[in-house]
């Protein structure tokens, strides 16, 4: 029997090894990727290296979000690339995300002085000019999703283009929403550039219909940049939503909020549950009938098998509830429970 379960453990280790190993990879994070096609991939953000040349290929290729658009940038951080690969249901056992905690996205934003004017047109130099704007906001907010609308003019322009050497930002107010103006300066040459500053979100959409009831999975949800104002009840982690129930019909491409979702019920009304009390060192397991529905975390009252008495009991698991620490203590619970012909189970 001993040589059997040492067989049993052994072989489980060695499929646990194995799994850790086929899908074990290492992310490197680059500070700035500038994506070719209108998708951006983990491979325009990172470099990969993988167990196997197929994991490495499944990595890679895997979509991110859509690239910005020309002359716009948005910057993502590592906790947000690891959601959006849960999301698109991608094994992360065994991956490390090593390198840059911040990955600017977009064209590489150009000097704007009179260096590099003579090959920028007009539209270069806005284009330019926002994505820079871009980079001030996030360096004096800590936030990474802007969107700047420049209101300037030709003339203007043409003032911008003329100044030497590589001009410096400052400027603008907190929240840095709404008309803002900023200086632009090199040595004693400047000039104002006012603007209108909108703060976009990310946060979680439906990715196709999910019926009420349904648990919900990493590929049933994605992170999405919105430019519209988010609720305070907006989602905005995979971890926090996989393994929630949909309490209504969820529509494909519609915004997610907390509302919408409820911990799935492990513990039913009326059902026979297993019941756990700690005290001194000991555990005490018996059985009791649940008087209220709970999910995972829930306080539920408890009935012991005769019916003589009821105390409180947290959800912990599937039919499987622990005696709260205010309750009853673990002999108690023992002797109210204990048939008359068994004896009470007691683990130490």
């Amino acid at each position: 029997m001993k040589h059997t379960a040492l067989t049993i453990l052994t072989y489980a280790l060695v499929v646990a090894f194995s799994v850790a190993t086929a899908t074990g990879a290492e992310v490197r994070l680059r500070e700035f990727a500038a994506p070719e096609g209108s998708v951006l991939l983990l491979g325009d953000v990172a470099d990969i290296h993988a167990a196997t040349p197929a994991r490495r290929s499944e990595l890679a290729t895997t979509p991110l979000m859509p690239s910005p658009p020309t002359g716009q940038q948005v910057f993502l951080r590592t906790a947000q690339i690891r959601d959006l690969l849960l999301s698109r249901g991608v094994d992360l056992r065994g991956v490390v995300f090593l390198g840059a905690s911040r990955i600017s996205i977009g064209d590489a934003p150009a000097n704007i002085g009179l260096d590099r004017s003579e090959r920028l047109s007009p539209l270069e130099l806005r284009e330019n000019l926002q994505a820079d704007l871009t980079a001030y906001l996030t360096q004096q907010s800590g936030y990474d999703h802007w969107e700047v609308q420049l209101s300037l003019g030709g003339d203007t322009l043409q003032k911008i283009s003329r100044l030497r050497g590589t001009p410096s930002i400052r400027g603008g107010k907190a929240p840095w929403i709404g008309r803002q103006t900023f200086e632009l300066f090199t040595g004693e040459q400047s000039h104002i550039v006012p603007a209108t500053v909108r703060r976009n979100e990310m946060a979680l959409f439906v990715v196709h219909n999910i019926e009420r009831g349904m648990i919900v999975g990493p590929g049933d949800v994605e992170l999405r940049v919105t430019q519209n104002r988010l609720p305070s009840n907006a989602c905005k982690s995979v971890d926090a939503v996989v393994g929630m129930e949909a309490r209504q019909p969820l529509r494909a491409d519609t915004l997610l909020s907390a509302g919408q979702l409820v911990a799935p019920r492990l513990v039913e009304r009326g059902e026979t549950v297993t019941v756990f009390a700690r005290t001194g060192g000991v555990l005490v397991r018996t059985l009791g009938v649940a008087q209220q529905h709970g999910a995972q975390g829930d306080l539920v009252r408890v009935e012991t098998l005769d019916g003589d008495d009821r105390y409180a009991a947290r959800v912990t698991g599937h039919r499987e509830l622990e005696v709260f620490a205010t309750g009853v203590n673990a002999g108690d619970l023992a002797l109210r429970n204990r048939p008359a012909t068994q004896s009470k189970t007691v683990i130490r």
